[in-house]
C-alpha cells in the first residue's frame, strides 16, 4: 500500500558484486520529482534487493548481500537479523540454541518480519541453503535469496519516507 517508484540501474560493477564484501548499485529514478528515497527498499521483479543509502544525482542502493546491511527476517517461530555474507545470493543468520531451540532445516523459507521499519513484513526473502554447527551453542546458516538484483535492470523504489 506504499508508492512505487521506478529506476533504472546505471551502474552495477558485477566484478566487484562477484568478489568482494561491497555489493552496491547505482540507481536512477524515472520520477521527476524530486523525492528523496534514502532509506527505502528496492525491489526488482523477483523480490527485495535492498535499499537506498545515498542520494545525489543518482541512488546508491545497498544489496542485501552486502556485508554491511543486515535484515530482519523470520521463519515459523524463529526471528533473527540476517547479515549480508559478501557472496552473490546470500545471507546469513547466527542463533544461540540457549535462546531458540527449534532446530533449522535445509528449504525452510524465510520472510522479511517488517521489524527493522524498512521492508514490509511478509515477504518471501529465501530458503535455507546451509546449515553449520559452530560449536555445540551456536548455529549458523545460509539463506538463499530468492530475489537477484541482476535479473532486470528496471527496478522499483517502495514509499517515501
Amino acid at each position: 500500500n506504499k508508492p512505487f517508484h521506478i529506476a533504472k540501474i546505471k551502474y552495477f560493477d558485477l566484478e566487484k558484486y562477484n568478489c568482494c564484501s561491497k555489493h552496491r548499485i547505482i540507481i536512477k529514478s524515472l520520477d521527476q520529482n524530486n523525492i528523496n528515497f534514502v532509506g527505502n527498499p528496492v525491489i526488482n521483479e523477483t523480490g527485495i534487493i535492498g535499499q537506498v543509502i545515498f542520494e545525489n544525482i543518482a541512488s546508491e542502493v545497498m544489496l542485501l548481500t552486502d556485508t554491511d546491511h543486515v535484515i530482519p527476517v523470520y521463519s515459523k517461530d524463529h526471528f533473527c537479523n540476517a547479515k549480508g555474507s559478501g557472496k552473490p545470493g546470500v545471507i546469513s543468520c547466527t542463533f544461540s540454541r540457549l535462546l531458540w531451540q527449534n532446530e533449522v532445516e535445509i528449504g525452510q523459507k524465510y520472510f522479511s518480519s517488517g521489524m527493522g521499519g524498512i521492508y514490509p513484513r511478509d515477504i518471501l526473502i529465501g530458503e535455507v541453503i546451509n546449515i553449520k554447527e559452530v560449536d555445540n551453542k551456536t548455529v549458523k546458516f545460509d539463506i538463499g535469496l530468492i530475489a537477484d538484483p541482476i535479473n532486470s535492470n528496471i527496478l522499483g523504489v517502495l514509499g517515501t519516507k
